[in-house]
């Protein structure tokens, strides 16, 4: 769903990598504090749409980035919301 509505207003390339910058940046905190659970709940399906919706090496950069920068501190209750994503999955096959 987070997809489909990103891609409706956003129909341009360049406007989706900015989003994706935009959002990284904000996952960055000041690394002394952990995200807000609700925002992180909001953010990671749309980590997701960008890692599993794009092939340009820009756009899942950025998307590898803003996972990382969320995953800081993980405490018990954001590794059920990362697991129980297809975010993993998705981040070994890019490995490959």
């Amino acid at each position: 769903m987070i997809w489909s509505e990103l891609h409706q207003v956003y129909h341009n390339l360049s406007t989706l990598k900015i989003c994706i910058w935009a959002l990284s940046n904000l996952c960055r905190g000041n690394g002394s504090v952990e995200l807000d659970y609700e925002l992180l709940r909001i953010a990671l399906p749309v980590i997701e749409a960008f890692l599993t919706k794009f092939t340009d090496d820009e756009v899942l950069m950025d998307a590898c980035w803003a996972l990382a920068r969320t995953l800081r501190g993980l405490n018990e209750k954001t590794k059920d919301v990362v697991v129980g994503s297809s975010l993993c999955q998705r981040i070994v096959e890019m490995s490959l």
